[in-house]
């Protein structure tokens, strides 16, 4: 723990501007400066009305390609109550800013993501399938108040996925609003359908959460995710800080 604080404090007084984009699920449209890397780790401790897991340490490491661009990788540490653990499924992703926001237009970003099997199947670490996915990201601030709108699709299993009932969506709304200079409150509504079920099967999920800008290198945030329809009834709490270099 103590080596865990001193490689924070570290971080602290050596990284540059923060962009967080942290605790929620859908994606906003900015990127990691060009030649800049970037780096969030989050921690979510689940309360799962089926499942099993305990808790899940995200790690994310993004790099700027360019002014509009960066690629990145996630590697999720999972924890489970039946005391299995070790490394989830890891993905790949790039995002690239089509067009920046100006007063008469929202910033518009698409987003590709790789998913591989990286966890362990037999240990409920990963889902053993290879998914892809592409999604598209649109933002517009006013003032205090951003608002967030994403549409995306999931090809599942490849290379084997059957389009209709393989395959899912993803669609999210969101906001941000500043709360004085370093505070911000953030929430979303976000759905994942998948084409072969009924709709009311399919998981709604809330999330509300809070940001606070230690300073302009270190952003911290806590937030709850809950869900909202019988297809997702679990909850859980998440917290996380995101350092850029």
């Amino acid at each position: 723990m103590k080596q865990i604080i001193l490689i924070i404090c570290i971080l602290m007084t050596t990284a540059s501007n923060v962009w967080p984009c942290r605790p929620l699920t859908i994606e906003d449209c900015g990127t990691t400066p060009a030649n800049k890397l970037s780096m969030e780790v989050g921690f979510e401790f689940t309360m799962p009305e089926e499942t099993n897991t305990d808790y899940t340490v995200t790690n994310v490491f993004n790099y700027g390609l360019t002014d509009n661009s960066d690629a990145g990788i996630e590697i999720p540490l999972v924890n489970l109550t039946q005391d299995a653990h070790g490394i989830g499924d890891i993905t790949l992703r790039s995002k690239y800013l089509i067009l920046p926001e100006n007063d008469s237009r929202p910033a518009m970003l698409v987003k590709l993501a790789l998913k591989t099997p990286s966890g362990s199947e037999s240990k409920s670490l990963g889902s053993g399938k290879t998914d892809a996915g592409l999604l598209f990201v649109i933002t517009k601030s006013f003032g205090d108040l951003t608002l967030f709108a994403n549409g995306g699709y999931n090809v599942i299993n490849l290379p084997k996925s059957d389009i209709w009932n393989d395959n899912s969506g993803f669609f999210g709304i969101g906001l941000q609003q500043a709360i004085g200079k370093d505070l911000t409150l953030l929430g979303e509504i976000t759905s994942e359908p998948y084409w072969g079920t009924d709709f009311s099967d399919n998981p709604v999920t809330g999330a509300v959460g809070i940001t606070w800008g230690i300073n302009q290198k270190v952003t911290m945030d806590f937030a709850v995710r809950f869900g909202l329809n019988d297809g997702n009834q679990d909850y859980s709490i998440i917290n996380g800080i995101s350092i850029n270099f």
